[in-house]
C-alpha cells in the first residue's frame, strides 16, 4: 500500500500524483482519501487501517500540512511504525516549509525546488528500490531563451516547460554596471529585491544586476518577456538569468540562444 499523507488545500498538487500512481498500481495500492475513504466511513479508522497496510509512507510537507492535526498524527503513527516493522517513510517538500526538526536528517524528494516531473520520478523510483540521488539536480522545470538583438540588446524569455510553476522570483545578473543597463519588465511583475551590487557566484564571477517576482505563476504556453539593453550600446557581459531557492540562493537556469531581428 501507498499511503499519501496530506492536508486537504495542497490537493491541487498532491491529486494529480495520487492519480499517476493509481494509474500504475491500482486504485486499491494507493490510500488517498479522495477515493480510500467512502461516505458513512469511520475517517479515523479507516487513516489508521491504511497506515498499517501501508509499504510506503509520503509526508507531503507544507505550510498548510504542518499546521494540520490531522497530518501530524498520520505521519507520527508512521513513523511510529518504521521504527517497528519495515515501512519507507519519505517527506516530499512541495513548499518552503521546514521540516519537524525529528525529520531533518532524513532524506526526502523536494518538488519545491526541483519540480513536479522529477518529484514524481523520483517517487516511483522510491517505489521500485531504485536510487536516483545522483541525477537530481539534472531536472529543469523552467527554462530561458535569450533572443540576441545585438551584443548591447537581448529580450529574455522564462517559459514553465511541463507544469505550473509556483516560485517566480529571479535574478537577472551581468557584469556590466547597473547603471549602464535599461530594463522593459511587463506589467505583471514587480521588483522585489531591487539591485544585486558586487555579489560572488558559486563559480567565482562576481555580477551586478537586478531582482524581481512575477505577480502570478508560470504556465506552459504563457512564458514572462524580459528586455534588457545596454545604454552606450556597449556589449553585455555574462548575462544570465537564475531562480532564486533562497532568500541569498540562487541557480542557473537552462538557456538557449538565438538570434533575433533588432526591436
Amino acid at each position: 500500500m501507498i499511503f499519501l499523507s496530506h492536508n486537504f488545500n495542497d490537493k491541487a498538487i498532491v491529486e494529480p500524483i495520487a492519480t499517476r500512481l493509481k494509474q500504475v498500481y491500482g486504485e486499491n495500492k494507493v490510500f488517498y482519501d479522495s477515493w480510500s475513504i467512502k461516505p458513512g466511513d469511520n475517517i479515523i479508522d479507516r487513516m489508521n487501517t491504511g497506515i498499517e497496510n501501508a509499504e510506503y509512507f509520503f509526508y507531503f510537507i507544507s505550510q498548510n500540512s504542518l499546521k494540520s492535526k490531522m497530518v501530524d498524527l498520520e505521519w507520527q503513527s508512521a513513523l511510529y511504525k518504521k521504527v517497528k516493522q519495515n515501512i519507507k517513510f519519505i517527506p516530499v517538500k512541495i513548499d518552503n516549509s521546514i521540516p519537524p526538526a525529528i525529520l531533518l536528517s532524513t532524506l526526502y524528494i523536494d518538488i519545491y525546488t526541483y519540480g513536479f516531473e522529477n518529484g514524481i520520478r523520483q517517487m516511483f523510483d522510491v517505489i521500485n528500490n531504485i536510487n536516483t540521488q545522483n541525477t537530481i539536480n539534472e531536472f529543469s522545470n523552467l527554462q530561458v531563451m535569450l533572443i540576441k538583438n545585438s551584443i548591447s540588446d537581448y529580450e529574455i524569455v522564462i517559459e514553465a516547460k511541463y507544469f505550473f510553476e509556483p516560485n517566480t522570483r529571479f535574478w537577472l545578473v551581468y557584469k556590466n554596471n547597473n547603471e549602464d543597463i535599461s530594463f522593459e519588465m511587463p506589467t505583471e511583475s514587480t521588483f522585489i529585491g531591487g539591485e544585486i551590487n558586487k555579489m560572488q557566484l558559486s563559480n567565482g564571477l562576481v555580477v551586478n544586476g537586478r531582482a524581481f517576482q512575477l505577480m502570478r505563476s508560470l504556465e506552459p504556453g504563457f512564458p514572462v518577456r524580459v528586455h534588457v539593453k545596454e545604454k552606450n550600446n556597449n556589449l553585455i557581459d555574462s548575462l544570465l538569468m537564475m531562480k532564486q531557492v533562497s532568500e541569498t540562493e540562487a541557480k542557473s537556469l537552462p538557456t538557449i540562444e538565438k538570434v533575433g531581428g533588432n526591436r
